[in-house]
């Protein structure tokens, strides 16, 4: 995520929303502990959700959606 904002010239502080989808449950916590190394202060941070893709997904461990604001 981080590579990708700074490979299209947006900055963490750019995003309000990212999801995280898992292909298995068991990524979760380390989903969870990679954002709070992000962002290790909730009351700075953006709003983020993790869910698992429904099925094992063999290909895919971790796809992130984000959303974010463009800055004039």
């Amino acid at each position: 995520l981080i590579r990708l904002l700074e490979a299209t010239n947006y900055s963490l502080d750019q995003l309000y929303h990212v999801t995280g989808l898992v292909g298995n449950r068991n990524y979760i916590p380390d989903f969870e502990a990679a954002w709070r190394e992000i962002f290790p202060d909730p009351d700075h941070a953006p709003a983020w959700q993790v869910m698992p893709l429904g099925l094992d997904a063999r290909d895919n461990l971790v796809q992130v959606i984000a959303r974010g604001v463009e800055r004039a």
